[in-house]
């Protein structure tokens, strides 16, 4: 058996232990880069044995309901990130790109972002496609900037990058 095998089914346990992984998890497991891991999920997506995911993979078995983009965010708690700020964000920028407008959010995790908080104006609001979408909106007076959600609220927008 090859190792590229025994890394395969390595992941393949993994996925029927978890329904779905991560790469990050892969690579601090099986001792691999996050590089060579991403290409064994792409080999493995192409014989059929998993589906990829933005930042990992699930079982064939799983259901379509699990490969939605806010599900494969608010699985990685990791990442500071809670379901229903993704879905409004996922939201507002789906009715955002038919109407061609642009928006900046940034999530605020491990990095301080005070010094871009201070350039902007202060909001400590609920994150929410309307709210997002009116922050946004051509003519709002904050539209020109950066939305930036921290603690899992906007903290501010028109933040300057």
């Amino acid at each position: 058996m090859t190792l590229m095998n025994d890394r395969a089914q390595a992941i393949l346990r993994l996925l029927e232990e978890r329904s779905s992984v991560s790469v990050s998890e892969i690579s601090k497991l099986l001792d691999l880069s996050e590089v060579t891991v991403r290409k064994i999920l792409d080999n493995m997506q192409s014989e059929g044995w998993l589906k990829r995911t933005w930042g990992g993979a699930v079982s064939v078995s799983s259901t379509s309901s699990e490969l939605r983009y806010s599900d494969k965010f608010a699985k990685q708690t990791q990442n500071n990130v809670h379901l229903e700020e993704v879905e409004a964000v996922r939201e507002a920028c789906q009715e955002m790109a038919e109407t061609k407008t642009g928006a900046l959010i940034i999530f605020a995790r491990q990095t301080p972002l005070d010094d871009y908080l201070s350039t902007g104006e202060t909001i400590d609001a609920k994150p929410s496609a309307e709210l997002l979408e009116n922050i946004f909106f051509k003519n709002s007076p904050l539209h020109d900037g950066a939305v930036i959600i921290k603690d899992h609220r906007i903290a501010a927008a028109r933040c300057i990058l």
